[in-house]
């Protein structure tokens, strides 16, 4: 029952249990669960809609569509069934986007052979697989491998790239032999810096190494997928036309990407300089007669795994609001959230991003300072009901008191919501209060609804910024301006 799985969202949910009920995770970002989609558009029992398909996050990477993780099965997986040969919709040419991830996966291995003995020109393929530590979904991305090659992630590649698929299989089997051979063929995976090979066959892996080589050959998996009704019938739905086209991403699609990266970083906010000292106390009283800037809930981060605000059943924003003196930066956030999540213990502050809390970035370095980014992350309350604060994945990341212990910040709770009140000492920037001075800035706010959120536990559904960009925590050229009046 596909509609059942809809579970109340636009998109379907990732899975059901009968102990829990459904997952909070959906399949709302691109992956291998673009499969489900067809089957789903195209059911001739309970049909979801066709915009569902519009629903799914698809970030661009230069020129195709693709995923953080860059593990290669998600590539394949959707392609062993669905002929996307001389197809488009109005985002890609999923074969074509297919090829392009595939050869950036060898080209990954390639670049990296140096420092990787398994890695060599003919012998690539980073993929979900067994390692020396246990399965991982390893990708060509940079925290996402340690030398590990899953054998079927190349040759499972055949439609795309032969050639190099081909190659793939004689280097593998030429160097390593009955190493990664077995009663089964290829093993899992492989590592000769660790000296470790996978005794394992995973039914999985050897099933798409059956159904690529077979399309590869004959075509028969597609033919005889593409000639059901109801796939022809989601086909026409989505919107798929036949065209002959080299790119991975339709011209429309990339224009309307890059517009949607950028736009969001054109915004400006201004500091306003206070003559005496603010008292950091979560009484935003001394803020009433400063311009708030806001970030309302059309303001979502595109991400996978993350929701866009249900505006029909939440409120979430934030109005936020900067100072400053001689000596500090001031910033305070009013925060309206219906239900606030507090689920972290104190020691565990670095999960912030797992639950309700706010983070202010600021990248001093636009006004000539040399210390770095600094990225504070809020949690308004852990268990005990105490403030917490780290600075995260910036030139100083750990928990405040040890990487910036001028800061002060204190939180309250209020009829709405929460607020945040902080103070960073301008010396731990860099940079002095002089009037015309322009830093890079964005407000975060993490949000959950989850009521029955267990200590500990990843409940986060929603992220709303001031500058709403993909992956924006990582993107410091593209937030906004703060300038100091």
């Amino acid at each position: 029952d596909w509609q059942w799985m809809m579970n109340e969202g636009d998109t379907l949910s990732m899975g059901w249990k009968p102990e829990i009920g459904f997952l909070s995770a959906r399949w709302n970002s691109f992956n291998e669960g673009i499969l489900a989609y067809v089957l789903a558009i195209g059911s001739p029992t309970y049909p979801i809609p066709a915009s569902s398909w519009d629903c799914i996050f698809r970030p661009v990477n230069e020129n195709y569509i693709s995923l953080p993780q860059e593990t290669l099965f998600v590539y394949q997986y959707p392609a062993a069934w669905i002929d996307f040969r001389g197809k488009e919709d109005r985002y890609a040419n999923y074969f074509n986007n297919a090829a392009t991830a595939t050869r950036i996966n060898r080209l990954f291995a390639v670049l990296r052979r140096f420092n990787y003995s398994s890695y060599d020109l003919d012998i690539w393929g980073l993929s979900a697989c067994d390692g020396p530590a246990g399965y991982k979904a390893y990708g060509a991305s940079e925290s996402n491998h340690d030398g590990t090659i899953a054998p079927y992630a190349s040759i499972a590649s055949m439609p795309f790239t032969p050639e190099l698929s081909i190659a793939a299989i004689r280097a593998m089997l030429e160097r390593e032999g009955g190493l990664i051979w077995g009663r089964y063929g290829f093993v899992s995976g492989f590592n000769a810096d660790q000296d470790w090979y996978s005794d394992q066959h995973v039914g999985i892996d050897q099933g798409i190494i059956v159904l690529m080589l077979e399309n590869y050959r004959s075509q028969l998996i597609w033919d005889l997928f593409m000639s059901h009704p109801s796939v022809a019938h989601a086909m026409d739905e989505i919107g798929f036309a036949e065209r002959d086209s080299e790119y991975a991403v339709t011209p429309e699609y990339l224009a309307e990407w890059e517009k949607m990266l950028l736009a969001p970083a054109e915004k400006k906010a201004a500091a306003t300089r206070v003559l005496q000292p603010v008292t950091i106390d979560g009484d935003l009283s001394e803020w009433k007669d400063l311009t708030g800037y806001l970030v309302d809930e059309d303001m979502n981060v595109p991400a996978g795994g993350i929701e866009k605000v249900d505006k029909a059943k939440q409120v979430l924003n934030s109005t936020f609001y900067v100072q400053y003196d001689d000596d500090y930066l001031y910033m305070a956030a009013n925060v309206a959230d219906e239900y606030l999540v507090i689920n972290i213990r104190p020691e565990d502050q670095s999960s912030y991003y797992r639950t309700d809390s706010v983070e202010f970035y600021i990248d001093p370095q636009r006004a000539g300072s040399d210390v770095g980014l600094m990225k504070l992350a809020i949690l308004p309350f852990d268990t005990d009901g105490n403030v917490q604060a780290v600075r995260h994945e910036d030139a100083n990341p750990g928990p405040i008191a040890k990487t910036s212990p001028k800061t002060r910040v204190a939180s309250v709770r209020t009829e709405r919501g929460y607020a945040i009140e902080l103070a960073v000492p301008l010396e731990d920037l860099g940079i002095r209060a002089v009037p015309g001075t322009t830093i890079g800035f964005c407000h975060v706010v993490h949000n959950s609804n989850d009521k029955n959120a267990s200590v500990g536990q990843y409940v986060r559904t929603n992220i709303i910024a001031w500058n709403n960009l993909t992956e924006v925590w990582a993107n410091p050229d593209l937030w906004g301006e703060l300038i100091f009046e």
